[in-house]
């Protein structure tokens, strides 16, 4: 018999079709900061431009508009990282959400917890410690560069834009033509130059570095050679994808003969897919094990659209940000529509069953206590799983059909609910207040 899959939004009719399931995870589409300490679907964002996820599946944004760094736990509850709100440089030895940022491009962690953030117009990165206190981890303040083999603190930084952690505990900066490495010891050395500017970092399994690239030409400013770069242990700088020219083409062939426009970030999953934030063209792209480039999501039209329904005919304003966490789903900084995106990749659409509207949760929102009704006389029982937006499980239980089951849950965040047995899948969220 034919299996069904329905995936719901409480808040946006769902669509039918095929592919991944894109749903917003935070944002409301309004212009707002220190929307804090609720679910993050209900916060309002500035300017999500970069994400990074922890070793316990925390989601950090790095949000240009409000100059602000975020956290979004796995229960779907947002708080203030980092900044204060104005664009400034203060606050290093003090509690790092009363310190000044000024248009902080990138976010990063490192295993011991401790946050890393592309202080991009300070010309510095900032270190928040785990007990939240803000530092200067290197550059002076002073844009520009005046040598390698020093201690990161005394190095000039020429706007750095993005940052990440290897396994070692390296940290990583892309600063304007230079990719620079700070290591344990807090000494800054160069491990790649370019001509252009480097934007995006990310790391596969293997080690290998990958970064995007590119400069702006010109009155108004025109984005050129939009590159995606591996990094070699040399310091040479291979081209996989992009083209001098920018703009849009390639799908379904080799990545060095694609154009993107504007990749501003990227991120590999544990399979050596990359994935890109082709901002421009409002599409998140995918490079296989193989070099071959394809649309991963995004229709190219600018708007917000789609939640609910197949990755492939979403629409996004700019998208600037893209991570993956331990399980292959991609989450999207959504800078124009103001959002977080997420797209889990395991999860597939087909056909919706005229089920759908057998499948309540009441309350919803509710305080914790809520119930469950599936009336339908086409089945006999179905497995309850609820799951937190990072995949965690919290609650398993199978209830018969047109019988109501009470469920409790008492941390308040934003839950998955699936319902399912051989012949059906069925998810919605529930909201649980304090």
């Amino acid at each position: 018999m034919k299996k069904y899959i329905i995936i719901i939004s409480i808040l946006l009719s769902a669509h039918e079709g095929f592919g991944q399931i894109i749903t917003t995870i935070a944002g409301n589409g309004v212009q707002s900061c220190f929307d804090i300490m609720q679910p993050a679907t209900d916060a309002g964002l500035g300017g999500p431009f970069s994400l990074t996820i922890d070793d316990n599946g925390n989601l950090y944004v790095a949000d240009i508009g409000c100059y602000q760094i975020y956290k979004i736990n796995t229960s779907g509850i947002i708080s203030l990282v980092a900044g204060h709100g104005p664009l400034s440089y203060s606050g290093d030895g003090g509690p790092a959400t009363l310190a000044g940022l000024n248009q902080p491009t990138g976010v990063a962690v490192d295993h011991k917890g401790n946050i890393y953030i592309a202080d991009n117009l300070n010309f510095r990165v900032r270190k928040v410690d785990t007990t939240g206190i803000i530092s200067t981890f290197a550059g002076t303040g002073v844009s520009g560069y005046n040598g390698d083999t020093i201690a990161a603190t005394n190095a000039k930084l020429s706007e750095p834009q993005n940052v990440m952690v290897d396994k070692e505990g390296n940290v990583i900066i892309a600063d304007a033509s230079r990719i620079r490495k700070v290591d344990s010891n807090g000494i800054i050395t160069t491990i790649a130059h370019t001509d252009l500017a480097f934007w995006g970092l990310c790391m596969d399994t293997s080690g290998s570095i990958y970064a995007t690239s590119m400069i702006f030409v010109g009155i108004p400013a025109t984005p050129q050679n939009c590159y995606v770069y591996k990094v070699n242990t040399d310091g040479t700088c291979k081209i996989i994808a992009g083209k001098d020219t920018a703009g849009y083409s390639g799908d379904g062939g080799p990545a060095t003969a694609a154009m993107l426009n504007i990749p501003f970030n990227i991120a590999a999953d544990k399979k050596g897919n990359l994935f890109i934030a082709d901002y421009s063209n409002n599409l998140i792209r995918r490079i296989d094990e193989a070099g071959i480039i394809t649309t991963f999501a995004g229709d190219g039209a600018f708007g917000y659209a789609g939640d609910g329904g197949p990755a492939s005919i979403c629409s996004f304003t700019y998208p600037a940000g893209v991570a993956v966490d331990s399980i292959g789903n991609l989450y999207i900084a959504d800078e124009g529509n103001m959002r977080i995106r997420y797209i889990n990749t395991k999860a597939t659409g087909l056909p919706q069953s005229k089920l759908q509207s057998d499948f309540n949760i009441y309350p919803n929102p509710s305080t914790g206590k809520f119930s469950i009704l599936v009336s339908s006389a086409k089945l006999e029982s179905l497995q309850i799983t609820i799951s937190s937006m990072a995949g965690q499980v919290v609650y398993t239980k199978t209830i018969s059909t047109n019988l109501a089951s009470e469920f409790k849950i008492v941390t308040p965040g934003v839950y998955l609910v699936t319902a399912s047995n051989t012949e059906l899948f069925v998810c919605k969220k529930i909201v649980v207040l304090p």
